[in-house]
């Protein structure tokens, strides 16, 4: 186990600690509150004992004590008969519910609570699932092409290489074997492209218990026909996508991109967990930061709002009874806002009545998980809800042929960037990039050939960019480019490498080949008084690039002396 993992288990422990500690001293201040039942609201104290015995129903097995979570859960029942029938019946509550058995029965989960240390090593909640954080994940994406046949191997070897990707041969089964057991202890985006051939071996691999992992790497399979059979048979393995022979590179670089950017955005949720019991959250915490994930936890619930605004997360996981308020309720407070309309909420309880659990999920809920929660269930089920909101969201905000943002949103992330940029002393570029004759391809090829040059630029940039950089789509064949952090002498220099990299790709349609080149215009955002004028910039110097013979990236003018930078990429062969 690495250095950072044996943190994470310290931290785990330090929190463990916390939650025996404080559990204990909450036991005992209840039993004293119990037991001097003529100085205190029986109404009160029948609220205080239950509520925590909902907590350490949820929260115990977490922690390794799965007795003393069964014992809470059976008093939290018994408590909540109590509190119900205060509710239906005002007034009715005295201090007979304070029964000698009760008080006895809490006051046997202190033991319960010193066992801890033994049941927490035979719990699958004190272990750190297997999966590794993906925060430094690059666009750079592993493919293992999984096939007996050399020619076609070798034609996806050479084909997908132009895309960017870095392109493994498996030619056998115990070549796939290995390479699946080395993605599972990855951490980069890993995809497989596997021959039909190898269907059966891809099937053993799957089930066998050290290799679980594999059911969830992302497959292509390439299948002899294209027929419903054919198309059944790898889905019922998992396949993510099936293509015919002889295989269209182009679509089939396209389905790649789409896998690795899925995987992306599992890997960088969001989330936001409103959780009254301290302990729980930040292990929840852990165990999602540890797969790559953002968090943030709060025990407050008027600040609900605020946090919603400040964090904007992916999906909130809330308590149903979240101290003395319902987190049903906040849920439904939450859909008040039209901007969290469509947020994912899930409710993460001990509730353990169906009929509750449904109309949670009518008044604001999404989906419920019950507590005790084991850490991979955890991390799988934020994840598929994190991806699938950002699929949600990049339907809205993203262009469809390229996946880049969209004019009006890439506006916004401009002005975005320039007000941060304009507080730090590092420059900032904004760039304009211009596909090179591009109604000439339209004209000769047709449409659907131009809009393959189209997407195979997209695709270039968001494989040769650092995550960090902002793509968008400007309109047409233009793309705006943003670069935090980035001089423009460096710019400069990566997009001279993209321009010769994407000059290279060989295009083909009806039989012909062709390459298609790019010019460029960059601006400094930190010399412009705002981000228009660094986009108008920028575009001038595009328009520089295409006027002094294309195929080349210019600086733009120096607000100072005028004066222009204009640098061309490699000659390649012309349309």
């Amino acid at each position: 186990m690495s250095s950072s993992y044996d943190n994470i288990g310290q931290r785990m422990e330090a929190l463990r600690k916390q939650f025996v500690a404080r559990t204990g001293d909450d036991l005992r201040a209840l039993i004293e509150q119990m037991q001097d039942s003529t100085a205190n609201d029986p109404e009160w104290v029948a609220g205080e004992a239950y509520q925590l015995m909902h907590r350490l129903a949820g929260s115990s097995g977490t922690f390794g004590c799965t007795q003393l979570g069964a014992k809470a859960r059976a008093l939290e029942l018994q408590l909540k008969a109590v509190v119900e029938r205060k509710a239906s019946d005002p007034g009715q509550m005295t201090d007979q519910w304070l029964q000698p058995g009760l008080v006895g029965s809490v006051r046997d989960l202190l033991p319960l609570l010193e066992q801890t240390t033994i049941d927490n090593a035979e719990t699958e909640s004190s272990r750190l699932p297997a999966s590794q954080p993906c925060a430094d994940i690059s666009h750079a994406t592993q493919i293992f092409v999984a096939s007996p046949d050399p020619d076609l191997t070798e034609l996806l070897q050479s084909k997908l290489s132009v895309y960017g990707y870095t392109v493994t041969v498996c030619a056998d089964t115990a070549s796939l074997s290995e390479a699946v057991k080395d993605s599972c202890a990855g951490s980069a985006p890993q995809v497989f492209v596997v021959d039909e051939a190898f269907s059966e071996a891809w099937e053993k691999l799957a089930k066998l218990d050290s290799l679980a992992a594999s059911s969830e790497i992302p497959a292509i399979f390439i299948c002899e026909r294209d027929d419903f059979a054919s198309r059944y048979r790898v889905a019922a393995l998992g396949a993510r996508g099936c293509f015919a022979k002889p295989v269209d590179h182009t679509l089939l670089a396209e389905r790649l991109e789409q896998l690795t950017d899925e995987i992306l955005q599992a890997c960088r949720g969001r989330v936001l967990i409103l959780e009254d019991d301290i302990e729980l959250g930040q292990h929840y915490r852990l165990v999602l930061e540890s797969a790559g994930m953002k968090v943030q936890t709060f025990t407050e619930p008027g600040r609900v709002m605020e946090c919603l605004t400040d964090f904007h997360p992916d999906i909130v996981l809330i308590d149903m009874q979240f101290g003395r308020y319902s987190g049903v309720a906040i849920a439904n407070m939450i859909r008040f806002r039209p901007e969290w309309a469509g947020l994912p909420i899930i409710f993460v309880s001990s509730e353990q009545d169906p009929a509750e659990q449904i109309t949670a999920l009518t008044k604001g809920g999404d989906d419920y998980i019950a507590k005790p929660i084991s850490d991979t269930h955890l991390i799988r089920t934020v994840q598929a809800r994190c991806a699938r909101a950002r699929q949600l969201a990049n339907l809205m905000s993203r262009d469809s042929l390229t996946g880049l943002l969209k004019h009006a949103h890439i506006k916004q992330e401009l002005a975005r960037e320039y007000t941060r940029a304009s507080r730090t002393p590092a420059a900032s570029v904004v760039a304009m990039l211009d596909i090179d004759h591009f109604k000439q391809v339209n004209d000769t090829y047709g449409h659907s050939t131009g809009d393959t040059v189209i997407w195979a630029l997209a695709n270039q940039l968001k494989l040769r960019l650092r995550r960090s950089d902002i793509l968008g789509r400007y309109g047409g064949e233009e793309f705006m480019v943003i670069l935090p952090d980035c001089g423009a002498e460096a710019a400069h220099t990566l997009l001279k490498e993209l321009a010769l990299h994407f000059s290279q790709i060989q295009f083909e349609s009806s039989g012909h080949k062709f390459s298609v080149t790019v010019s460029g215009g960059l601006a400094e955002m930190n010399d412009y008084a705002s981000a228009e004028e660094a986009a108008v910039a920028a575009d001038e110097a595009l328009y520089l690039s295409k006027h002094t013979g294309r195929n080349r990236i210019s600086i733009a003018a120096d607000p100072a002396s005028g004066s222009h930078s204009s640098r061309p990429s490699k000659d390649v062969t012309p349309l």
